[in-house]
């Protein structure tokens, strides 16, 4: 019944929206860690101010919920997304007697509803329609058209129906106060291990940086070595150059010295076969001369013969006187 009432002055009162769709849109409820106040009397003299509910989770935080719930496996993911069943109250009255009625209603927090739907959707089950905003208006018409009698009615069953209807609403806040501590935790654990790779990071990269500056000063060094060397080959080419230089002056100079040679030789071959004539000639003459003086010297010995004879006969003349 003072759900009721209180949605119909709600209704005459003001145009908020409609997407109250359960008690903790039409309860001012505390959030997880708020303290509740009491301030005054409501109807039959029950507290039932209550603080501002916290605010509604942005898309980040929607989107790290979902992911959290299809990535979980396990009790939290189904605390997250399954659908819980709590006990909205109406009221009935007869003019003299007022009681509360009960009716189980699937109910699902607003924060999660689409959590669920994409859950039951991927799972193929999604069969329980959310109550839309026609069904809350003819709900709260129906509401309206019943006769309220607070005074007749049960505190104890109100109280009761609103803590029925508080209660879960407080559990789901308790469970993503559990889901953020948890995220939390796990968060600082990624950060560790991201603060981990980070300094791992940056050794490596001073690694790296170390091992670029030693290969910069080796590549330095080699460098240097080349153009040592590139220095080098030129003087040597240069070097080489230049006793090509002196060696074609020396092949012309030993060109010229052949000649030289060649006509030297030539002259030389002139003047041996001219003397070879020459002394041929002088054969001829000394053949001529010997052959005469041969001539001259057998009859030199013919007569040296004759002579000798001469001698012998005197000789035998004279002994032959003497043995006379």
């Amino acid at each position: 019944m003072f759900i009721g009432l209180h949605r119909r002055h709600r209704r005459e009162g003001s145009s908020s929206s409609d997407e109250d769709d359960h008690t903790l849109k039409t309860l001012q409820l505390p959030g997880p860690g708020d303290h509740t106040e009491p301030s005054g009397n409501h109807g039959g003299g029950h507290n039932s101010s209550l603080q501002t509910p916290p605010k509604t989770p942005t898309k980040e935080g929607k989107k790290d919920l979902k992911r959290k719930a299809s990535t979980a496996g396990g009790p939290e993911a189904e605390s997250v997304l399954a659908p819980k069943r709590r006990k909205s109250t109406t009221t009935e009255g007869d003019g003299n007697a007022t009681r509360v009625k009960k009716l189980k209603v699937p109910v699902v927090h607003p924060r999660l509803q689409h959590l669920w739907e994409d859950d039951q959707t991927k799972n193929g089950t999604l069969e329980v329609k959310q109550p839309s905003h026609t069904d809350e208006n003819k709900a709260n018409a129906t509401l309206d058209q019943e006769p309220l009698d607070f005074q007749n009615a049960n505190p104890d069953d109100v109280i009761d129906g609103i803590k029925e209807s508080v209660q879960p609403t407080i559990n789901e806040d308790q469970h993503i106060h559990e889901e953020n501590v948890h995220l939390k935790a796990q968060l600082e654990v990624k950060e560790a291990k991201i603060s981990e790779l980070e300094a791992k990071l940056v050794q490596k990269n001073e690694t790296i940086s170390n091992t670029l500056a030693t290969h910069r000063s080796t590549v330095s060094d080699l460098e240097n070595a080349i153009k040592n060397k590139d220095t080098h080959i030129s003087e040597l080419q240069s070097r080489v150059t230049e006793l090509q230089e002196v060696l074609k002056e020396k092949e012309a100079k030993l060109v010229n010295q052949e000649k030289q040679h060649q006509a030297l030789v030539h002259g030389l071959k002139q003047q041996i076969a001219e003397k070879d004539a020459k002394i041929a000639e002088d054969a001829k003459s000394h053949e001529s001369d010997f052959q005469h003086l041969d001539s001259e010297v057998q009859e030199r010995d013919k007569i040296i013969a004759e002579l000798e004879g001469r001698v012998r006969r005197i000789k035998l003349k004279h002994r032959g006187i003497v043995t006379a």
